[in-house]
């Protein structure tokens, strides 16, 4: 029993994870989108490198982990469904993959609106350069 449960759970790992190794990296494969090969950076290069990072961060790492905590924890309760005390940490191994989940899926939502905020419809660089230029012609 031991020794299928482990097969189990080495190809639910492999089928959880395949699909985010091909998929964890942009098509040209970096965070930073700017200063290579005499590019300036701009402000927009900024908002994209933040984008980039939360969106790695979050759906090539944290979402990854907490299936394969699910799937641990959903391994564990039906492994140990007669010990009580497994099963309770089981339990808890579910309520943390949760709720780590749920709390790095608003962070996403909370920077994305942020970020959106701030390149409204107003040229390149958004709400934020617009105003920024906007005092440097009052200055003059």
């Amino acid at each position: 029993m031991k020794r299928l449960s482990i097969f189990l759970l080495i190809i639910l790992m492999s089928l959880i994870l395949i699909p985010v190794i091909s998929l964890a990296q942009d098509s040209d494969g970096r965070l930073v989108t700017c200063g290579f090969g005499g590019d300036d950076c701009t402000f927009d290069d900024l908002l994209q490198m933040v984008n980039n990072i939360i969106n790695f961060i979050v759906f090539a790492l944290v979402a990854p982990l907490a299936a394969l905590a699910i799937a641990a924890s959903g391994i564990m309760m039906v492994v140990y469904s007669g010990n009580e005390s497994k099963v309770g940490q089981a339990k808890e191994i579910l309520y943390y993959a949760v709720l780590g989940l749920i709390i790095s899926l608003s962070a996403v939502l909370v920077v994305t609106a942020v970020v959106r905020t701030l390149v409204k419809d107003e040229g390149p660089g958004g709400a934020i350069r617009g105003r920024l230029e906007e005092l440097e012609l009052d200055e003059n």
